[in-house]
């Protein structure tokens, strides 16, 4: 192994354990370790492409409530890799790339589900570690009805809004006007991130429509977008989409639009005002249901 690999190996092991503690004499060496103050930039950490030639990271980044639980355990079932990560933190934190964890994939190969924005220093760190991500979204108007199930019967911690006591006192028109106001905000910046990522880096995106109105055909692209198509056959990915449960994947009541069912004229009319905002006039949206 060349010297500049080994010594690259030993600096990146100490920067982990140094940095993997919560004792402040750790964290003291970790600031002195980093050249001060942590003043840590994307290029402190170093990865040969020699070792990302072993590494297969295939990342799925999601709107909330869109299927992906089913979806990378679908990716899983079809390649046999394990589910990995490269968050620091969940529930309500913003879930962005941490690089010390992501040091942790190198060499492995793992389907790692998150709901990542496309902000440059995520991108950044894509480019470094040549992770190609999948991008899958939803129509806005079933989001915002999964979304209030989700919170209901399940966790109401997420990175798009924070839910206070109050909110579960609501009604149900009320809880889906809070959500208007204050989720879907979110959604759409999460949404425009990743359109503008395709100047930087490739990004596939996938629908909630399509995936369950054609499973075989959008799996396919998946595969073939990762360089995988050789691999894996109709046959063998049909088996694993026969093979995968009809209960557990968290998908609540899973049928399309529902959004425009249950939510009413004016409350449509205020996701169409935010959408408008956004100046974006390239078609983009219809891949969230919109036509603006």
């Amino acid at each position: 192994m060349p010297h500049d690999l080994i010594k690259m190996k030993i600096n990146n092991y100490l920067f982990q354990h140094l940095c993997g503690s919560n004792s402040f004499p750790m964290v003291e060496n970790c600031a002195k370790y980093l050249g001060a103050h942590l003043n840590y930039r994307v290029s402190d950490l170093k990865v040969s492409q020699e070792e990302l030639l072993d590494t297969n990271i295939l990342f799925i980044s999601t709107f909330p409530k869109s299927g992906s639980t089913y979806l990378s355990a679908l990716l899983r079932s079809i390649t046999g890799f394990p589910s990995g990560e490269f968050v620091q933190f969940f529930t309500h934190n913003e879930q962005d790339i941490f690089e010390i964890k992501l040091q942790s994939l190198i060499g492995k190969n793992v389907v790692v589900k998150e709901h990542t924005k496309g902000t440059c220093n995520n991108i950044a760190l894509m480019k470094k570690y040549n992770i190609s991500p999948v991008v899958l979204l939803r129509n806005i108007f079933d989001v915002v009805v999964s979304t209030n199930d989700h919170f209901r019967n399940e966790d109401d911690r997420g990175p798009s809004v924070y839910i206070h006591p109050e909110f579960h006192r609501m009604s149900e028109e009320e809880k889906f006007d809070f959500l208007i106001a204050n989720c879907l905000p979110w959604y759409f910046s999460f949404f425009a991130s990743w359109r503008d990522a395709q100047k930087e880096l490739p990004v596939h995106f996938v629908t909630y429509e399509r995936l369950f109105s054609d499973q075989l055909a959008e799996v396919k692209k998946i595969v073939s977008f990762w360089g995988l198509s050789n691999k894996y056959d109709d046959a063998h990915i049909i088996s694993a989409i026969e093979s995968m449960p009809s209960s557990g994947n968290r998908k609540n009541v899973g049928r399309a639009g529902r959004g425009r069912e249950l939510m009413n004229a004016e409350q449509q009319s205020r996701v169409l005002q935010l959408a408008k905002s956004w100046k974006i006039s390239d078609n983009s949206m219809k891949l969230i249901g919109l036509e603006i």
